[in-house]
C-alpha cells in the first residue's frame, strides 16, 4: 500500500490504536502521525487507572519519546486540544477491556492493534482468548 493509499484510507477516519506506549504502538502511532494526519480522530487505548491518567500517560510517556520528537510541537499540541488526540483507560485483559460503551466509539472506522502482554509466563489459552475473543469483543463496541 502506497502512502497516498493510506492516507485516503484513514483521511477522515476516527481510529483506535491499542498498545499505542510500547514499541511497536509507537512506531505505527509515530507513523500515523507523520504520514496519515488526515485522520479525524485517534483514540489510544492505555492501561491505567482512568482517562485523565490515560491522558497524562499519552502526553508525559509516550508523545514524549523521541520517537515524535520531529512533529511539530504546536501542531500536535493543537490535536490534544482539540479532542483528535486523545487516550482513553482500558486494558485488553481485563474483563472489561474498555469499560462501558464510550462516547465516540460507535464512530471508530479503524481498529489497529498493537497491544501485547508483557508476561511470558501467560497460558497459552488464555492469550489465544484475548487474541480472538477480547480484541473482537472490543471492535464490536469501537465500530457498534
Amino acid at each position: 500500500m502506497t502512502e497516498g493509499q493510506v492516507q485516503r484510507r484513514l483521511g477522515g477516519a476516527t481510529i483506535l490504536l491499542t498498545g499505542g506506549s510500547g514499541f511497536p504502538g509507537k512506531a505505527v502511532l509515530s507513523a500515523l502521525l507523520t504520514h496519515a494526519a488526515g485522520f479525524e480522530r485517534l483514540i489510544l487505548l492505555l492501561r491505567a487507572d482512568d482517562d485523565a491518567a490515560a491522558q497524562r500517560r499519552l502526553t508525559e510517556e509516550v508523545l514524549s519519546n523521541d520517537a515524535f520528537a520531529a512533529l511539530s510541537p504546536g501542531w500536535l499540541r493543537d490535536r490534544l486540544a482539540t479532542g483528535r488526540i486523545y487516550a482513553v483507560a482500558g486494558d485488553l485483559a481485563s474483563e472489561e477491556p474498555a469499560g462501558p460503551q464510550r462516547s465516540g466509539w460507535g464512530e471508530v472506522d479503524v481498529l489497529i492493534n498493537c497491544a501485547a502482554s508483557v508476561s511470558f509466563e501467560e497460558p497459552l489459552d488464555w492469550t489465544q482468548y484475548l487474541e480472538y475473543v477480547h480484541l473482537p469483543e472490543v471492535h464490536r463496541k469501537a465500530t457498534a
